[in-house]
């Protein structure tokens, strides 16, 4: 199969970038990509996306995800985590009133991402100008929290969030923002990602794991297997002429009176081979037209 989707629990003290380097060992010649960067110093639940699958990256970016992260109280840093230097400090607030102003972050916010983040600014990514020095606005914009809790940690100044957001939302300045909101300054001493949408840290694997493995191909998710997970679309099959026509990029009007496709007719199908299971095309329907998304080669 040489493709499908990889769940890897990435360790702290790396890059998402650079933790993907060994796995070219175990998948020779193809292509590989996270969906969704964890900081260095975070860890938990990346995302790999293996060969075709690669394909499917623009479903994945968009996901929900669950975050355990640590806050230190009473300090602020130029990151927002470990890795900067203090820049600000203030009093720790007692609990109850962190407990309050963090529930004033559930729902759609305005956040401002972190000064040292991975977006681009003016076509340079944001941490690149923050080392330099320079100063870095980044304009706010809206993040849904669906699912926000707060507890003490182990000591008087910190505190554990738990965390279920949209893509997009940073953790590390929903800790500074709440922190601030309780009159203090905060940062992440730790952070976790728990889930990506439907796929669980649980389900996880290390990176030497994936180096030890006889068949690292075993660890896959095939990438038909993912979409389903997904539930975003549904899977239909399509017998043998249909599917060398769609590999073809032909005419789709031809092919799509063939497919059994459920409902009131959804955006997007998944069209996979009825005789060996594999992903075919995604196909999406746009005022009633059919076009191609995604075409995948054989045994996908």
């Amino acid at each position: 199969m040489n493709s499908g989707i990889l769940l890897l629990r990435k360790p702290t003290g790396i890059s998402s970038a650079r933790v993907l380097g060994p796995l070219k060992r175990s998948f020779p010649g193809a292509r590989i990509g996270h969906t969704g960067t964890l900081d260095p110093f975070a860890q938990g639940l990346l995302v790999v996306l293996v060969g075709s699958a690669t394909k499917l990256s623009s479903w994945f970016l968009k996901l929900d995800k669950t975050y355990l992260a640590e806050i230190a109280l009473g300090a602020e840093t130029d990151t927002l985590d470990t890795e900067g230097s203090i820049i600000e400090e203030a009093p720790v607030p007692p609990f109850e009133k962190l407990r309050t102003s963090a529930r004033e972050f559930c729902g759609t916010i305005m956040q401002t991402p972190p000064a040292y983040s991975a977006l681009k600014v003016d076509g340079r990514r944001a941490y690149e100008r923050a080392r330099r020095g320079e100063l870095v606005e980044i304009p706010p914009r809206p993040v849904e929290v669906y699912d926000l809790d707060i507890s003490p940690g182990d000591r008087s100044d910190r505190a554990v969030l738990f965390t279920h957001c949209s893509s997009g939302t940073y953790i590390r300045a929903l800790a500074r923002d709440i922190a601030r909101s309780a009159g203090s300054r905060g940062y992440c001493v730790a952070l976790q990602r728990d889930s990506v949408g439907p796929f669980s840290l649980d389900g996880a694997v290390t990176p030497e794991q994936v180096a030890e493995a006889d068949d690292p191909e075993a660890l896959l998710i095939s990438t038909v297997e993912a979409v389903k997970r997904l539930g975003s679309m549904p899977v239909v099959s399509a017998d043998s002429d249909s599917v060398r026509h769609l590999r073809h990029g032909k005419a789709i009007t031809s092919v799509i009176g063939n497919l059994s496709i459920p409902g009131e007719g959804p955006a997007e199908i998944m069209v996979i081979d009825r005789s060996s299971g594999s992903a075919v095309a995604i196909l999406a329907r746009s005022e009633g037209a059919w076009t191609y998304r995604v075409v995948f080669p054989g045994a996908a």
